[in-house]
């Protein structure tokens, strides 16, 4: 079975001492009282879910959208996977490309899109399964997780907007980052599972980013 070495606490802790500004050993030694957001009950099914995966390296993470708080996270092994990078891939697809192209009012989730080959400069994207729907739209197309929508929203959008959503959304983009790969995903240095799932909150906040985490409050030993 996976050692969860409890896995919220760890990742509660690592958030402290970047809120501090100190190293773990100096945390331990100053007496700091932790509070977080976390609800037990779903800490506990977490666990309890991924406990049925063998020899893999899972992560699950719930969030409150109304404070924009951690509730619960869990990561099998005994590796800080709350702050281990990923290549995002189609997860980004919402938040990099549709909802900009939305806020531009270059595209609404009724317009025609037409999904066919493509080519940008070299860029050949295909769909998983290398086949086509031709005309479509836009809610469709997300649904669906097509990728030459995708690709061609983020043409319309431009680079640069992307990365200025991005930045706002709290991703930095890498130089190589800048093609039109991004629209599925394709960053070169991964984003965290918390840089993935903080602007879907925007979604239940008006439009509105915050940054995700597990802490309310850090009191020292005078309280």
């Amino acid at each position: 079975p996976h050692n969860f070495v409890n896995s919220y606490t760890r990742a509660s802790i690592i958030e402290t001492c970047d809120i501090l500004d100190l190293t773990e050993k100096e945390f331990m030694r100053g007496q700091y009282k932790i509070y977080t957001y976390i609800d037990p009950e779903i800490q506990t099914s977490l666990e309890s879910n991924l406990s049925k995966y063998d020899d893999v390296l899972a992560r699950q993470m719930v969030v409150d959208n109304e404070n924009y708080s951690i509730i619960a996270y869990c990561g099998t092994g005994a590796l800080p996977l709350f702050y281990a990078k990923r290549q995002p891939a189609s997860l980004v697809k919402p938040t990099l490309v549709y909802l900009p192209c939305f806020e531009e009012n270059l595209l609404s989730p009724a317009t025609p899109i037409l999904d066919e080959e493509l080519n940008i400069d070299g860029y050949a994207p295909q769909n998983y399964n290398k086949q086509f729907v031709g005309w479509t739209n836009v809610r469709t197309s997300l649904q669906k997780s097509l990728n030459i929508p995708s690709v061609k929203a983020l043409s319309y959008l431009t680079l640069d907007k992307a990365k200025t959503y991005a930045d706002k959304m709290g991703i930095k983009l890498d130089s190589e980052d800048m093609n039109m790969s991004l629209a599925l995903g394709s960053i070169k240095n991964g984003i965290t599972i918390s840089q993935i799932t903080a602007p879907y909150t925007m979604l239940a906040n008006g439009g509105e980013f915050s940054t995700l985490s597990m802490i309310k409050r850090i009191e020292d030993k005078n309280g």
